[in-house]
Protein backbone atom coordinates (compact mmCIF):
# COMPACT_ATOMS: atom_id res chain seq x y z
CA UNK A 1 0.00 0.00 0.00
CA UNK A 2 1.40 3.30 -1.13
CA UNK A 3 0.80 6.59 0.87
CA UNK A 4 -1.29 7.87 -1.49
CA UNK A 5 -3.84 5.30 -0.91
CA UNK A 6 -6.24 3.95 2.10
CA UNK A 7 -7.90 1.07 2.62
CA UNK A 8 -10.92 0.05 4.61
CA UNK A 9 -11.87 -3.31 5.39
CA UNK A 10 -15.18 -5.80 5.62
CA UNK A 11 -14.79 -9.07 7.22
CA UNK A 12 -16.14 -12.34 5.79
CA UNK A 13 -18.92 -12.45 8.38
CA UNK A 14 -19.44 -8.74 6.69
CA UNK A 15 -18.95 -6.43 9.93
CA UNK A 16 -16.61 -3.73 8.93
CA UNK A 17 -13.11 -3.22 9.79
CA UNK A 18 -11.53 0.20 8.77
CA UNK A 19 -7.76 -0.29 8.47
CA UNK A 20 -5.41 2.66 9.29
CA UNK A 21 -8.00 3.54 12.09
CA UNK A 22 -9.88 0.28 13.61
CA UNK A 23 -13.07 0.40 14.12
CA UNK A 24 -14.59 -2.47 16.28
CA UNK A 25 -19.00 -1.16 16.49
CA UNK A 26 -21.08 -3.87 16.77
CA UNK A 27 -23.90 -2.58 14.38
CA UNK A 28 -22.12 -0.95 11.19
CA UNK A 29 -25.33 1.21 11.07
CA UNK A 30 -23.36 3.42 14.15
CA UNK A 31 -19.80 2.87 11.98
CA UNK A 32 -20.99 4.36 8.62
CA UNK A 33 -21.71 7.86 9.46
CA UNK A 34 -18.34 8.44 11.05
CA UNK A 35 -16.47 5.80 8.20
CA UNK A 36 -18.31 8.57 5.04
CA UNK A 37 -16.53 11.75 7.22
CA UNK A 38 -13.46 9.77 7.14
CA UNK A 39 -13.81 9.14 3.83
CA UNK A 40 -14.47 12.48 2.71
CA UNK A 41 -11.21 13.67 4.80
CA UNK A 42 -9.07 11.32 2.58
CA UNK A 43 -10.45 11.86 -0.65
CA UNK A 44 -9.99 15.38 0.67
CA UNK A 45 -5.81 14.62 1.01
CA UNK A 46 -6.08 13.21 -2.51
CA UNK A 47 -6.01 9.55 -1.35
CA UNK A 48 -7.43 6.84 -3.28
CA UNK A 49 -10.19 4.99 -0.84
CA UNK A 50 -10.19 1.09 -2.03
CA UNK A 51 -12.61 -1.40 0.14
CA UNK A 52 -11.04 -4.65 0.51
CA UNK A 53 -12.94 -8.12 1.55
CA UNK A 54 -11.78 -11.72 1.86
CA UNK A 55 -14.84 -13.01 -0.42
CA UNK A 56 -16.91 -10.12 -2.18
CA UNK A 57 -20.03 -11.91 -1.68
CA UNK A 58 -19.72 -12.14 2.23
CA UNK A 59 -19.26 -8.62 2.55
CA UNK A 60 -21.15 -7.29 -0.53
CA UNK A 61 -24.70 -6.00 1.51
CA UNK A 62 -22.09 -4.09 4.01
CA UNK A 63 -20.37 -3.22 0.69
CA UNK A 64 -23.46 -1.35 -1.05
CA UNK A 65 -24.55 -0.01 2.40
CA UNK A 66 -21.27 2.15 2.03
CA UNK A 67 -21.83 2.87 -1.20
CA UNK A 68 -25.26 4.14 -0.70
CA UNK A 69 -23.90 6.21 2.27
CA UNK A 70 -21.30 7.85 0.16
CA UNK A 71 -23.67 8.50 -2.72
CA UNK A 72 -25.49 9.89 -0.70
CA UNK A 73 -22.95 12.41 0.95
CA UNK A 74 -21.99 13.32 -2.25
CA UNK A 75 -18.72 10.87 -2.50
CA UNK A 76 -18.18 8.80 -5.20
CA UNK A 77 -17.79 4.87 -5.04
CA UNK A 78 -15.14 3.08 -3.69
CA UNK A 79 -13.27 0.48 -5.96
CA UNK A 80 -13.93 -2.95 -3.78
CA UNK A 81 -10.78 -5.50 -4.57
CA UNK A 82 -10.83 -9.03 -3.44
CA UNK A 83 -8.69 -10.34 -0.75
CA UNK A 84 -7.32 -13.44 -2.73
CA UNK A 85 -5.94 -10.89 -5.87
CA UNK A 86 -3.28 -9.43 -3.56
CA UNK A 87 -1.25 -10.02 -0.14
CA UNK A 88 -3.11 -9.18 2.33
CA UNK A 89 -0.15 -8.88 4.65
CA UNK A 90 0.78 -5.45 2.74
CA UNK A 91 -1.99 -4.05 4.73
CA UNK A 92 -1.66 -5.00 8.05
CA UNK A 93 1.59 -3.25 8.89
CA UNK A 94 2.81 -0.98 11.58
CA UNK A 95 1.10 2.15 10.35
CA UNK A 96 -2.16 0.01 11.58
CA UNK A 97 -3.30 2.20 14.74
CA UNK A 98 -4.98 -0.23 17.17
CA UNK A 99 -7.80 2.52 18.09
CA UNK A 100 -11.34 1.37 18.91
CA UNK A 101 -13.34 4.96 18.79
CA UNK A 102 -12.02 6.72 21.98
CA UNK A 103 -12.31 3.77 24.52
CA UNK A 104 -8.37 3.78 24.36
CA UNK A 105 -7.83 0.38 23.42
CA UNK A 106 -4.18 -1.23 23.71
CA UNK A 107 -2.08 -1.71 20.22
CA UNK A 108 -1.99 -5.08 18.96
CA UNK A 109 -0.72 -4.43 15.51
CA UNK A 110 1.39 -7.69 16.15
CA UNK A 111 -1.76 -9.80 16.91
CA UNK A 112 -3.15 -8.22 13.94
CA UNK A 113 -0.42 -8.93 11.86
CA UNK A 114 -0.34 -13.00 13.11
CA UNK A 115 -4.03 -13.31 12.82
CA UNK A 116 -4.41 -11.69 9.28
CA UNK A 117 -1.37 -14.24 8.59
CA UNK A 118 -3.02 -17.54 10.03
CA UNK A 119 -6.42 -16.87 7.88
CA UNK A 120 -4.33 -15.94 4.86
CA UNK A 121 -2.50 -19.12 5.42
CA UNK A 122 -5.79 -21.42 5.61
CA UNK A 123 -7.24 -19.83 3.09
CA UNK A 124 -5.03 -19.94 0.17
CA UNK A 125 -4.74 -23.70 1.68
CA UNK A 126 -0.64 -23.20 2.31
CA UNK A 127 -1.64 -24.29 6.20
CA UNK A 128 -3.82 -26.38 8.38
CA UNK A 129 -1.90 -26.52 11.86
CA UNK A 130 -1.94 -22.81 12.94
CA UNK A 131 0.39 -23.05 16.10
CA UNK A 132 2.43 -26.45 17.53
CA UNK A 133 2.08 -29.17 15.71
CA UNK A 134 1.64 -32.76 17.03
CA UNK A 135 2.98 -35.02 14.84
CA UNK A 136 -0.36 -36.86 14.53
CA UNK A 137 -2.11 -36.01 11.32
CA UNK A 138 -5.55 -36.67 12.43
CA UNK A 139 -5.13 -35.14 15.87
CA UNK A 140 -3.69 -31.98 14.08
CA UNK A 141 -6.80 -32.19 11.43
CA UNK A 142 -9.01 -31.99 14.42
CA UNK A 143 -7.37 -29.31 16.79
CA UNK A 144 -5.32 -27.31 13.74
CA UNK A 145 -2.24 -28.47 16.57
CA UNK A 146 -1.67 -27.27 20.04
CA UNK A 147 -2.61 -23.06 20.61
CA UNK A 148 -0.90 -20.68 22.33
CA UNK A 149 -2.19 -20.29 25.64
CA UNK A 150 -4.14 -23.46 26.12
CA UNK A 151 -4.01 -25.73 28.87
CA UNK A 152 -4.63 -29.58 27.08
CA UNK A 153 -5.03 -32.54 29.30
CA UNK A 154 -4.50 -36.04 27.81
CA UNK A 155 -6.21 -38.98 29.75
CA UNK A 156 -4.98 -42.52 29.66
CA UNK A 157 -5.04 -45.37 32.02
CA UNK A 158 -1.46 -46.83 33.23
CA UNK A 159 0.55 -48.70 31.05
CA UNK A 160 -1.73 -47.91 27.68
CA UNK A 161 0.89 -45.53 26.05
CA UNK A 162 1.05 -42.66 28.05
CA UNK A 163 5.23 -42.38 28.16
CA UNK A 164 4.78 -43.22 23.99
CA UNK A 165 2.66 -40.58 23.12
CA UNK A 166 4.05 -38.11 25.51
CA UNK A 167 7.82 -38.88 24.06
CA UNK A 168 6.23 -38.50 20.03
CA UNK A 169 4.88 -35.53 20.81
CA UNK A 170 7.98 -34.18 22.24
CA UNK A 171 10.13 -35.70 19.79
CA UNK A 172 8.15 -34.37 16.56
CA UNK A 173 8.00 -31.15 18.00
CA UNK A 174 11.73 -30.86 18.50
CA UNK A 175 12.67 -32.76 15.41
CA UNK A 176 10.22 -32.38 12.88
CA UNK A 177 9.35 -29.09 13.27
CA UNK A 178 12.74 -27.45 15.52
CA UNK A 179 10.12 -26.62 18.05
CA UNK A 180 11.72 -26.17 21.84
CA UNK A 181 9.64 -28.09 24.18
CA UNK A 182 10.00 -28.87 28.02
CA UNK A 183 9.07 -32.20 29.56
CA UNK A 184 8.67 -32.54 33.30
CA UNK A 185 8.12 -36.07 33.87
CA UNK A 186 7.16 -37.15 37.50
CA UNK A 187 7.35 -40.83 36.80
CA UNK A 188 10.21 -41.79 35.06
CA UNK A 189 14.10 -40.83 35.31
CA UNK A 190 15.62 -38.74 32.66
CA UNK A 191 18.16 -41.63 31.34
CA UNK A 192 14.95 -43.82 30.83
CA UNK A 193 13.15 -40.66 29.14
CA UNK A 194 16.12 -40.56 27.03
CA UNK A 195 15.95 -44.25 26.50
CA UNK A 196 12.93 -44.24 24.51
CA UNK A 197 13.60 -41.23 22.24
CA UNK A 198 16.74 -42.96 20.81
CA UNK A 199 14.69 -45.89 20.48
CA UNK A 200 11.73 -44.57 18.98
CA UNK A 201 14.41 -42.48 16.43
CA UNK A 202 16.28 -45.46 15.66
CA UNK A 203 12.96 -47.55 15.46
CA UNK A 204 14.08 -50.48 17.57
CA UNK A 205 12.32 -51.87 20.37
CA UNK A 206 13.28 -50.23 23.77
CA UNK A 207 12.85 -53.96 25.47
CA UNK A 208 15.13 -55.74 23.24
CA UNK A 209 17.89 -52.90 24.13
CA UNK A 210 17.02 -53.70 28.03
CA UNK A 211 17.59 -57.44 26.82
CA UNK A 212 21.11 -57.30 25.03
CA UNK A 213 19.41 -58.24 22.27
CA UNK A 214 21.04 -55.77 19.28
CA UNK A 215 21.81 -56.74 15.98
CA UNK A 216 25.24 -55.83 14.82
CA UNK A 217 23.70 -53.55 11.74
CA UNK A 218 21.54 -51.51 14.62
CA UNK A 219 24.28 -50.20 16.06
CA UNK A 220 25.03 -47.41 13.30
CA UNK A 221 20.78 -46.44 13.51
CA UNK A 222 21.30 -46.39 17.45
CA UNK A 223 23.98 -43.91 17.01
CA UNK A 224 22.76 -41.74 14.83
CA UNK A 225 19.56 -41.61 16.66
CA UNK A 226 21.30 -40.72 19.89
CA UNK A 227 23.21 -37.70 17.69
CA UNK A 228 19.80 -36.38 16.71
CA UNK A 229 18.33 -36.86 19.91
CA UNK A 230 21.23 -34.97 21.70
CA UNK A 231 20.82 -31.69 18.99
CA UNK A 232 17.00 -31.70 19.39
CA UNK A 233 15.79 -28.70 21.39
CA UNK A 234 14.12 -31.05 23.97
CA UNK A 235 14.81 -29.94 27.88
CA UNK A 236 13.82 -32.87 30.45
CA UNK A 237 13.33 -32.08 34.35
CA UNK A 238 12.55 -35.48 36.60
CA UNK A 239 12.00 -34.44 39.58
CA UNK A 240 9.39 -36.70 41.58
CA UNK A 241 7.51 -33.88 43.26
CA UNK A 242 7.75 -30.54 41.67
CA UNK A 243 4.79 -27.56 42.65
CA UNK A 244 3.57 -25.59 39.70
CA UNK A 245 5.13 -22.73 40.56
CA UNK A 246 8.88 -24.51 40.31
CA UNK A 247 8.00 -25.12 36.93
CA UNK A 248 6.80 -21.84 35.94
CA UNK A 249 10.09 -20.87 37.07
CA UNK A 250 12.07 -23.08 35.35
CA UNK A 251 10.18 -22.91 32.36
CA UNK A 252 10.74 -18.96 32.57
CA UNK A 253 14.06 -19.21 33.00
CA UNK A 254 14.18 -21.68 30.15
CA UNK A 255 12.03 -19.58 27.81
CA UNK A 256 14.21 -16.48 28.12
CA UNK A 257 17.62 -17.85 28.00
CA UNK A 258 16.87 -20.62 25.20
CA UNK A 259 13.58 -20.19 23.65
CA UNK A 260 10.06 -22.85 24.77
CA UNK A 261 7.24 -23.00 22.97
CA UNK A 262 5.62 -26.27 24.63
CA UNK A 263 5.72 -27.88 28.13
CA UNK A 264 4.53 -31.49 28.58
CA UNK A 265 3.79 -32.23 31.90
CA UNK A 266 3.36 -36.27 33.16
CA UNK A 267 1.52 -36.39 35.28
CA UNK A 268 -1.30 -34.19 36.88
CA UNK A 269 -2.08 -36.54 39.78
CA UNK A 270 1.83 -36.13 40.91
CA UNK A 271 1.78 -32.44 41.02
CA UNK A 272 2.02 -30.62 44.50
CA UNK A 273 0.35 -27.80 45.70
CA UNK A 274 2.10 -24.93 47.25
CA UNK A 275 -0.49 -25.80 50.51
CA UNK A 276 0.54 -29.47 51.66
CA UNK A 277 -2.46 -29.99 53.24
CA UNK A 278 -4.82 -29.27 50.17
CA UNK A 279 -6.61 -32.56 49.03
CA UNK A 280 -9.18 -33.75 46.71
CA UNK A 281 -10.90 -31.49 43.98
CA UNK A 282 -9.34 -28.20 45.42
CA UNK A 283 -5.95 -29.66 45.17
CA UNK A 284 -6.89 -30.38 40.98
CA UNK A 285 -8.66 -26.74 40.79
CA UNK A 286 -5.32 -24.99 42.09
CA UNK A 287 -3.22 -26.90 40.19
CA UNK A 288 -5.18 -26.87 37.00
CA UNK A 289 -6.06 -23.14 37.27
CA UNK A 290 -1.92 -22.67 37.80
CA UNK A 291 -1.08 -24.61 34.53
CA UNK A 292 -3.49 -22.73 32.85
CA UNK A 293 -2.12 -19.37 33.93
CA UNK A 294 1.50 -20.97 32.70
CA UNK A 295 -0.05 -21.36 29.80
CA UNK A 296 -0.89 -18.06 29.64
CA UNK A 297 1.80 -16.21 30.93
CA UNK A 298 4.51 -17.94 28.70
CA UNK A 299 1.70 -17.65 25.13
CA UNK A 300 2.44 -21.40 25.18
CA UNK A 301 0.15 -24.67 24.83
CA UNK A 302 0.97 -26.66 28.10
CA UNK A 303 -0.27 -30.52 27.78
CA UNK A 304 -0.61 -32.45 31.12
CA UNK A 305 -1.13 -35.83 31.25
CA UNK A 306 -3.91 -37.26 33.52
CA UNK A 307 -4.62 -40.67 35.06
CA UNK A 308 -7.82 -42.15 34.83
CA UNK A 309 -10.09 -44.33 37.23
CA UNK A 310 -8.74 -47.63 37.52
CA UNK A 311 -12.46 -49.51 37.71
CA UNK A 312 -12.49 -49.09 34.00
CA UNK A 313 -10.06 -51.84 33.34
CA UNK A 314 -13.17 -53.87 34.77
CA UNK A 315 -15.89 -52.12 31.99
CA UNK A 316 -17.27 -54.50 28.96
CA UNK A 317 -16.49 -50.71 27.12
CA UNK A 318 -13.23 -49.86 28.09
CA UNK A 319 -13.23 -46.69 25.70
CA UNK A 320 -12.33 -44.04 28.10
CA UNK A 321 -15.14 -41.09 28.94
CA UNK A 322 -14.71 -37.28 30.02
CA UNK A 323 -16.26 -38.92 33.61
CA UNK A 324 -13.30 -41.27 33.48
CA UNK A 325 -10.74 -38.49 34.95
CA UNK A 326 -10.57 -37.88 38.76
CA UNK A 327 -12.40 -34.94 39.15
CA UNK A 328 -13.72 -34.16 35.77
CA UNK A 329 -16.25 -31.62 36.33
CA UNK A 330 -13.66 -29.47 37.81
CA UNK A 331 -10.45 -30.20 34.88
CA UNK A 332 -13.22 -29.76 32.02
CA UNK A 333 -13.96 -26.19 33.70
CA UNK A 334 -10.47 -25.07 33.17
CA UNK A 335 -8.99 -26.66 30.28
CA UNK A 336 -8.54 -25.75 27.17
CA UNK A 337 -8.69 -28.98 25.36
CA UNK A 338 -9.75 -32.84 27.19
CA UNK A 339 -8.41 -36.06 24.90
CA UNK A 340 -8.54 -39.79 25.38
CA UNK A 341 -5.68 -42.35 24.79
CA UNK A 342 -7.53 -45.56 24.26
Amino acid sequence: MNEAEQWIGVDLDGTLAEYNDWIGIEHIGKAIPLMVERVRGWIAEGKKVKIFTARVTAGQKTIRYIHEWLVSNGLPELEVTNIKDFDMLELWDDRCVSVITNTGMPRFNAAIRDSAKTAQDIYRGNKTVTDVPTGFKVLDELTSGLHKGNLIVIGGRTRMGNISVELNIARNVALSSQIPVAIFDLKNTKEELVKHLICMEAKIDSRRIRKGLIRENEWQNLTSAASKISEAPIFINEASAITVSEIKSSAGILKADKGLDLIIINDLQCLRSNSPGMKGKKQISVICSALKDLAMELNIPVVVFSQLKRQLKNEADKRPLMADIPYSKTIKEIADVVMFIK
